[in-house]
């Protein structure tokens, strides 16, 4: 909203600027002034739009990378500072070529649907979680300690493996794999913080269903 009415700002004293150069009528002006808001304001309402789309997976309707990493060097800053508790889930689906395989991509894109729902559903209101890229979803858990992110990870990890991708008449059983890391522990950085958590993620992709921990 704010880059609609910025752009029918613009519009406005643009005319405004025309006015003061070339004097016209009082109704030109409204007439020139009221055409110049509304595409400005169109314009405003497209610069908003590419901006979602930059910042938000336009499959599932997470963020993307990039806010997620602003979100997480402002987190970490601010767990550095009053030593707040702060973790990170990294998570990937278990086999998910072999669903692409066997049912199609559109079943594909179904099951990261479903799973970045679900794990919508399981977090609370201040929980940012984004997606990677593929078939990878990373979670920043601000306030919350290693041993809370374990609980929350499972809880995530249980509803998707009782969950299932419906493909017409065909139901598909997907599961997801899960590294948790936190702070404080040995990470000195945000970015040796998700790390870690790809670390512990490679490790619970050993057994599979599975959550790990590297802290």
């Amino acid at each position: 909203m704010r880059e609609r009415w910025a752009g029918a700002l613009t519009g406005f004293l643009a005319v405004a600027f025309t006015y003061g150069l070339v004097q016209l009528v009082w109704y030109g002006w409204a007439m020139a002034a009221g055409v110049c808001a509304l595409a400005g304001w169109l314009f405003g309402g497209r610069v908003r739009r590419m901006r979602r789309l930059a910042e938000y997976d336009e499959l599932t309707g997470v963020a993307n990378r990039r806010p997620f990493e602003r979100m997480l060097a402002r987190e970490w800053e601010r767990s550095l500072r009053h030593g707040y508790p702060l973790s990170v889930l990294f998570l990937d689906v278990d086999d998910f070529g072999m669903v692409n395989k066997i049912y199609g991509h559109l079943a594909g894109d179904a099951a990261l649907r479903l799973i970045s729902g679900r794990i919508r559903q399981t977090l609370r209101g201040t929980d940012i979680v984004s997606r990677w890229g593929g078939e990878e979803f990373v979670v920043l858990l601000p306030d919350t300690s290693v041993d809370e992110a374990v609980m929350t990870a499972e809880r995530i990890r249980s509803v998707i493996e009782q969950s299932v991708v419906r493909d017409n008449d065909r139901t598909i059983a997907v599961t997801i794999s899960m590294g948790v890391s936190g702070y404080p522990g040995t990470a000195e950085s945000s970015a040796e913080l998700v790390r870690q958590a790809i670390e512990g993620q490679s490790a619970a992709k050993v057994r599979k269903n599975a959550v790990a921990v590297v802290s």
